[in-house]
């Protein structure tokens, strides 16, 4: 297929809602389980190694170092903004790294701008985050409204741990839990906003986000790419997204978070 017919099929997938139907949930017969036990962090899975071709690799890899460096002197005037707000408002340090599983099932440590007081995940509900949490100190709810404290992931798209767009990483407990075709969403690097991101994100259950996330996987291509990135752009300026909703437990309610919330351990 030509790379103008590859955009092409990418327009016309991302103009019709995704069927949904390429990540299946279905238990197989006993005789075709298999153990998960067998899958291990920097273990490659079989259809991964046919995820990508070598061509849309390469133009990704290209695209995420170049956009990224460009947002990165874009917008300091946001970076500097969240350095005033956070130094202004708490003591501590400046960024928050949590491990977090990512391509091909390795670990990574990803950025975020501190948010909460120090020792949040102390008190409170813990690791847990909910609105209006009295550990978010003054001026930082509107970092996380904005996702200008996800601006530091800029960093780990030009060290070669993410991308601007793809499945959002996850942490280990999640990744554990996950079947074998859940974890097809490890094939692709994670990123830093993705389908289900813009397809409603914290409206969206668990299974769902994954099936999104398998959608992509399947369809995955420059100008798709393109129109994630258009279309969280918008939801930003509308400030529509919240990447913070109550939850207890992202596998068993109807509104699981992405993954990407505090508190996690200050930097060094």
């Amino acid at each position: 297929m030509s790379v103008v017919g590859a955009w092409g099929k990418g327009v016309a997938n991302w103009t019709t809602k995704p069927p949904l139907r390429s990540c299946r949930f279905s238990s197989p017969p006993p005789s075709r389980r298999k153990s998960n036990r067998g899958i291990r962090p920097g273990k490659l899975l079989p259809r991964a190694l046919m995820a990508m071709t070598f061509i849309r690799r390469f133009t990704k890899t290209l695209a995420d170092y170049s956009l990224a460096l460009v947002l990165v002197i874009a917008c300091f005037p946001l970076f500097l903004a969240a350095v005033l707000v956070i130094k202004s408002f708490s003591r501590g340090p400046l960024l928050y790294v949590q491990d977090r599983i990512g391509f091909n099932g390795c670990r990574f440590q990803i950025f975020k701008f501190r948010t909460m007081t120090v020792g949040a995940d102390e008190t409170g509900s813990g690791s847990v985050t909910v609105r209006s949490d009295p550990r978010v100190f003054f001026g930082a709810g509107f970092l996380r409204r904005t996702k200008i404290d996800e601006l530091p992931q800029l960093f780990n798209v030009l060290n070669g741990t993410m991308s601007l767009v793809g499945p959002r990483p996850t942490v280990d407990e999640d990744y554990q839990r996950m079947s074998e075709e859940q974890r097809r969403r490890f094939s692709v690097k994670p990123g830093l906003t993705g389908l289900a991101q813009v397809r409603g994100n914290t409206a969206l259950s668990w299974p769902e986000r994954i099936e999104h996330d398998c959608w992509y996987i399947d369809h995955q291509g420059t100008w798709l790419d393109f129109s994630i990135l258009l279309r969280t752009v918008l939801l930003l300026v509308t400030v529509q997204a919240d990447s913070h909703p109550p939850t207890s437990d992202e596998w068993a309610g109807d509104r699981g978070n992405d993954s990407a919330s505090e508190p996690v351990r200050p930097a060094a």
